[in-house]
């Protein structure tokens, strides 16, 4: 056969068209921060307890004094334990000292303002649930029937009931469990390896939404009930998506779904208009999953998203706020391997919390844009606040300009070399 040069260099300029046209037509999504608002743009940390937080992180809740309270694991001793903000300073108790218990918390506040938690006993494989009481913890098991209770989710009914939300991994299925009055009563929502990464809120109504992981078909899906029976959904089928998932359910009872697109490393939001849902990416590049750090979601007043989530590149903690279609991203802590697992509340006041992991150290830390909470973690004045750095485009999608723009300038060049040859000749 013989070598045709024109032929060969018409399809290299071919070739960087269309290397330019893609560019053109799918640009990388790059999430650009607006000035920072006032309050929202300053965060104050802490190191609330340095003994040890390994597996799932910690819980956080806010009572009605927008006081933070906190369950979390004690890698070292193998148990659970509490801590919360009196109003003067951090309180911190072991909830339950069993052996190798803690795991897989969630946290709510009863009409008392009580403390109740949700959590994974490892040694046993259970799900169990503790109770303050006023004056000391109650501990029960809730499920027993093979290996579950990983990635508990709580929520408390209008009589302070507890629903629990959580993945038996023994059938690899999402089971659900309420509590009647008198005893627990366990339900399977969706079997068939799904149910990791679920995360449960109650509507208007008592009624139970989840969203959920699912590993076969690597999607993300919502369960809800109608009163009577679970209607399940696909929310998001793109590959490898729904990992890490946290839900909050808008004014109208509409569900907002962060999570993590683990193939792209995108951290994600989905939202239900009433009709479908709408999809958007919250930020492109190496930020998302990690070694099961997750998303974390929380509404406003005026049912806008809050999101926080940690940069699994340089091990940053970060905070995301929506307004219109545009996501405002702001680091919130940048100071060593930060940012696994965290878990955000927004204050009556708008302002978010988060509690999250230092993994170096292996401490807990909670962070807060709330005017009155300084550096120490004590409520006054904030002489140590700084001004949080706004984002800019992470040094991976500089990379993937210049690979493209390379590789596109290298054959238009070679395409010209070749064609004045053959003018040449």
């Amino acid at each position: 056969m013989k070598y045709n040069k024109s032929t060969f260099s018409h399809f290299l300029l071919l070739l960087a068209v269309v290397i330019v046209g893609l560019m053109l037509c799918f640009p990388l999504e790059l999430s650009m921060a607006q000035e920072p608002n006032d309050a929202s743009g300053v965060f104050s940390s802490v190191v609330v307890d340095s003994v040890g937080f390994l597996g799932s992180g910690s819980a956080l809740i806010l009572d009605s004094n927008n006081n933070p309270h906190l369950s979390y694991y004690d890698s070292e001793n193998g148990h659970l334990k509490y801590a919360h903000w009196t109003g003067t300073q951090w309180t911190k108790t072991t909830v339950d000292s069993s052996n190798i218990v803690g795991t897989y918390s969630a946290i709510a506040l009863n009409s008392n303002g009580y403390p109740c938690i949700s959590y994974y006993d490892i040694l046993n494989g259970d799900l169990k649930y503790a109770q303050w009481n006023g004056e000391r913890w109650r501990t029960q098991i809730v499920d027993m029937q093979g290996k579950v209770g990983q990635f508990s989710s709580l929520a408390l009914d209008s009589n302070d009931n507890p629903r629990i939300s959580y993945y038996d991994e023994t059938n690899h299925r999402l089971k659900y469990a309420h509590w009647t009055g008198s005893s627990w009563s366990m339900q399977i929502v969706d079997s068939g390896k799904v149910g990791q990464y679920c995360s449960l809120v109650l509507d208007s109504y008592g009624n139970p939404h989840i969203s959920y992981y699912d590993a076969t078909h690597e999607s993300l899906k919502y369960a809800y009930t109608n009163g009577t029976s679970w209607v399940l959904q696909t929310v998001d089928s793109s590959s490898k998506v729904g990992i890490g998932t946290c839900l909050a359910l808008d004014s109208k009872d509409m569900p907002h779904i962060s999570y993590i697109d683990n193939y792209w490393e995108h951290a994600k939001y989905a939202r239900y208009n009433g009709n479908q849902w709408i999809i958007s990416q919250v930020y492109s590049g190496n930020y998302g999953f990690f070694a099961g750090s997750a998303s974390t979601l929380c509404l406003d007043s005026k049912d806008m998203a809050h999101i926080s989530f940690q940069d699994t590149l340089d091990y940053k903690l970060f905070y995301a706020t929506r307004s219109g279609d545009d996501w405002n991203i702001k680091i919130v802590d940048s100071t060593g391997n930060v940012g696994a697992y965290p878990c955000l509340k927004i204050d009556t006041d708008e302002q978010p919390h988060i509690s999250y992991n230092i993994e170096e150290g292996n401490r807990l830390k909670y962070a807060s844009a709330a005017s009155n909470l300084d550096s120490d973690g004590l409520l006054g004045e904030g002489s140590n606040r700084t001004e949080t750095p706004t984002q800019t485009i992470p040094i991976s999608d500089y990379f993937y300009l210049i690979l493209i723009g390379s590789i596109t300038a290298a054959i238009v060049i070679l395409t010209v070399i070749i064609l004045r040859k053959r003018k040449i000749k």
